[in-house]
């Protein structure tokens, strides 16, 4: 019993423990590091995925102010200028000049910000890449409220003009022959169009808003590239 227990004893005394504390400490490591290349994988994963969300937000942002600058706006003040015109002539009881004016009056130009980027993000719920809140909240409220509120503006103005000043035009006028006397010097048609002038007003200036809040958010993504 001595000699079984003295034997297991040297053993024991035999091996060596340093090279089991290293080779554990190896495989500790080994983990770690695995662990800490694969973070790093997945950061510039997301850093890249990141930048690619920013760069597509730029590029709506930037064809948004293109077509709201070169286009929309001022389209848009042109067509509220002629119904202005528009007006002075049926109240001076100009019937010949309504015709030429009634096609600058009713040239409609409206437009929908884009936001393809925007619902895919969301979609696919990576805009929480994007760790900055005061961004995250500007990009909210530029798709969300001021991209609505203009698409509802410019609803709201072709909802007028095909329930009110087209049905009372066609009612009121003959069409087929181009003879618009009986609008000439008409009040009911002035004031409808009074209306409709407004609603154009509104949505440019809807426009304008969206215009001059997408430069602040341009240059807030370009800095965060």
């Amino acid at each position: 019993m001595i000699l079984r227990f003295q034997k297991k004893n040297l053993i024991m005394k035999n091996i060596n423990w340093s090279d089991h504390i290293l080779n554990f400490l190896a495989v500790i490591l080994g983990v770690l590091l695995a662990f800490q290349a694969e973070s790093l994988a997945e950061q510039n994963k997301e850093k890249q995925e990141l930048e690619e969300i920013l760069q597509s937000f730029i590029q709506d942002i930037e064809s948004d102010q293109e077509t709201f600058n070169d286009f929309q706006i001022p389209n848009n003040e042109k067509q509220s200028a002629a119904i202005a015109d528009l007006l002075t002539v049926i109240l001076d009881n100009q019937a010949d000049s309504l015709e030429d004016q009634l096609s600058l009056a009713f040239n409609v130009q409206n437009y929908s910000p884009i936001t393809s980027t925007y619902l895919s993000v969301i979609s696919s719920g990576k805009f929480g890449l994007i760790k900055d809140f005061k961004l995250k909240k500007a990009i909210s409220n530029y798709y969300d409220v001021l991209a609505q509120e203009s698409i509802k503006s410019g609803e709201a103005q072709l909802d007028f003009f095909f329930k009110e000043i087209i049905p009372w035009m066609i009612k009121n006028t003959n069409m087929l022959d181009l003879e618009f006397e009986d609008i000439a010097k008409d009040v009911e048609f002035a004031n409808r169009l009074t209306i409709y002038r407004s609603l154009i007003h509104n949505k440019t200036q809807q426009y304008k808003r969206i215009s001059k809040d997408s430069k602040e958010l341009k240059k807030a993504l370009m800095d965060l590239l």
